[in-house]
């Protein structure tokens, strides 16, 4: 569904991170490592679109849900990573609007937005990692 749709997604990617939060939660490793790929492909493939639509925060929410699986060290390790590399990507992106540029009053409201938009949602999933995460390995990490 995801691939055949995914240029009309729009405000549906909240709620299909939020499917996929709910799967890292799952007894099943199958589930969560299959939610786990998908997420991952959306991230190499679709990352402007969920930033275009505002989904950014979404989907650093589920990254950080499949970093806090106990069950599963493999999939935590990889969503780390996965983390880890969302901020060059988030830093390179024209839609994400974090360049340095000009420096009237307009673009630093517009950079303090952006630094609220984007910064925050990744150095609070640090955060929530750190202190919510019960794998030693991946709070170390």
């Amino acid at each position: 569904m995801i691939q055949a749709r995914v240029e009309n997604m729009r405000s549906g990617w909240r709620t299909m991170f939020g499917v996929f939060s709910a799967a890292s939660k799952v007894l099943t490793e199958r589930i969560a490592s299959s939610a786990f790929e998908i997420v991952t492909r959306l991230n190499k493939e679709h990352f402007a679109a969920v930033v275009r639509h505002g989904a950014f925060a979404d989907l650093t929410v589920c990254i950080t849900e499949f970093c806090k699986v106990s069950k599963y060290q493999k999939i935590s390790l990889l969503a780390i990573a996965m983390l880890r590399g969302v901020i060059p990507v988030m830093c390179e992106s024209p839609e994400c609007s974090l360049s340095s540029g000009t420096t009237n009053t307009s673009f630093t409201v517009s950079m303090d937005d952006s630094m609220i938009r984007f910064w925050f949602p990744v150095l609070f999933g640090f955060y929530d990692i750190i202190m919510n995460g019960e794998d030693l390995e991946v709070r170390r990490v």
